[in-house]
């Protein structure tokens, strides 16, 4: 059975990963608690090197983890980051206005009446001017 070109990347990709992250997390430990061992510096029996090789592996397991969850979230910069973030009018207008969203003044467009102050909730972004409606749950 051949492999689709797709599935073939994806499983490229998922074998670099796991091999970059045991070079890069676990290798350099492994090598300490052989260095330890053979150094004799300090007078392990079996079962607390055993314990201690665990112990780095948990540790190691659950670094790579966090390094996979952080590079599997979406980005949310750009206009997808935009759409749905809540601000405040800081005038009144109908059709077109100023609101400050993330601590940014944004040129805005909505079509229905703005009061100053209001909380306002970004639809969509086109160019540098946001369409805004209402906050739901304000009148």
């Amino acid at each position: 059975m051949a492999l689709s070109k797709s599935l073939y990347t994806h499983l490229t990709k998922v074998v670099l990963i796991i091999l970059g992250l045991t070079l890069l997390f676990i290798s350099d430990d492994l090598l300490l608690l052989l260095l330890v061992g053979e150094l004799r510096i300090w007078y392990f029996t079996n079962w607390v090197f055993l314990l201690v090789a665990l112990f780095i592996l948990l540790i190691n397991v659950l670094l790579a983890w966090a390094v996979y969850t952080a590079f599997k979230r979406k980005p949310t910069t750009g206009a997808e980051g935009m759409i749905g973030k809540t601000g405040i009018a800081l005038e009144d207008f109908l059709g077109s206005g100023r609101v400050l969203i993330n601590g940014e003044i944004w040129q805005a467009a909505a079509s229905v009446k703005i009061k100053r102050g209001e909380a306002v909730r970004v639809q969509s972004l086109t160019g540098l001017i946001v369409k805004v409606t209402k906050e739901p749950g304000q009148n």
